[in-house]
């Protein structure tokens, strides 16, 4: 017989397909037909252009060589496992916090170091932190950035920024009595800024309070403290500059120029005078002495300090004011009588 593969299995029913030792022969036809099915086998799979029927909607064409087929599946299966592998790396995170998690874009020039949501967040979460505890994200800390976008700005509750503050724009800085802005830096305005009642224009200071309380005082020991005011960018080193318009140090010590009183006010003063007396030995003398300026108390007692005293005694003050008060003494002996020297005022 010949055989029937592909179309068919043989049978080898010749006369059966199984046979028996010592009973069937075995003859030359039975190896011809065992020969023919394995010829057959052989050329399927090693000769060109045989082809094999696969049927239906598969990833192999109808009538492809069998070798062909099989040379393709192998380049897919392996596309395949490539493409797995890759597919894998995306949704089959090794971290199973971060399992379903999306990939996000990080440009160039982002802050973000991670293109996975999850790390992405964790990386922002710690710069947030980092930012309420004053620290430095990118090198710089919240106070030291710029401070009022387009529009007017309003800074709810306590305020402290470490180094320079620049506003641009109109800016608020507290809204109630209890709000504090401190500022350890130089504050640089292009706009208006209200602090806590406090108005800060291009122009002008102004309160909206009853008082403009500026305390000079940062170290509580009493020495270095001083509030100055210059122009054309004097820095004040040299009282006797003349850019340098006022000076206060922290003893309440004046320094300024030539002290003019506001027109339409009256200024108070004192005077007195005592003759002489030709008696020797009784010559009464006095004289007035006005303070610098008007005291907001009379003084108690004046206490004087004499550094000259020529034929002078029973040295004395009398009348005092809060303008001023009056000397007087007696003369030892005839002829010249001086006094001078300074005088404290206490109590006042």
């Amino acid at each position: 017989m010949s055989t029937i593969f592909p179309s068919g299995i043989d049978l080898f029913s010749n006369p059966t397909s199984i046979k028996v030792d010592g009973i069937d022969v075995v003859r030359a036809a039975h190896m011809n037909d065992v020969q023919e099915a394995i010829k057959a086998i052989e050329h399927l799979l090693i000769t060109p252009g045989v082809t094999f029927s696969w049927g239906g909607a598969h990833f192999i064409s109808d009538n492809t060589p069998i070798v062909t087929g099989i040379k393709n599946l192998d380049t897919t299966l392996y596309n395949s496992i490539a493409d797995l592998t890759q597919h894998r790396s995306y949704v089959l995170l090794t971290d199973p916090v971060q399992h379903n998690a999306e990939v996000i874009h990080v440009t160039a020039g982002g802050n973000l170091t991670s293109n996975r949501l999850q790390s992405a967040l964790e990386e922002l979460q710690s710069d947030i932190d980092t930012i309420m505890l004053g620290g430095t994200v990118n090198s710089l800390t919240l106070d030291n950035r710029y401070i009022g976008k387009s529009g007017a700005q309003i800074a709810q509750g306590s305020l402290t920024v470490q180094t320079n503050l620049i506003v641009s724009h109109d800016t608020t800085f507290g809204l109630t009595t209890s709000d504090t802005s401190t500022f350890n830096g130089n504050i640089v305005g292009h706009g208006s800024m209200t602090l806590d009642g406090l108005a800060i224009t291009n122009t002008s200071l102004k309160t909206t309070q009853n008082a403009l309380h500026i305390d000079l005082d940062t170290d509580a020991n009493g020495t270095g403290e001083r509030f100055f005011i210059t122009k054309n960018n004097d820095t004040g080193n040299s009282l006797a500059s003349p850019n340098l318009l006022l000076d206060i140090d922290q003893n309440s010590k004046l320094t300024t120029g030539v002290h003019v009183l506001k027109e339409g006010v009256q200024e108070t003063g004192y005077f007195g005078n005592q003759f002489f007396s030709p008696d020797p030995g009784n010559v009464f003398n006095g004289f007035g002495v006005n303070f610098k300026q008007e005291l907001a108390n009379i003084p108690a007692s004046i206490t004087l300090t004499l550094l000259n005293n020529t034929n002078a005694q029973s040295v004395s003050v009398t009348n005092i004011t809060k303008y001023g008060f009056f000397v007087q003494f007696a003369s030892v002996a005839g002829g010249n009588s001086r006094i001078y020297g300074t005088y404290t005022t206490v109590g006042n």
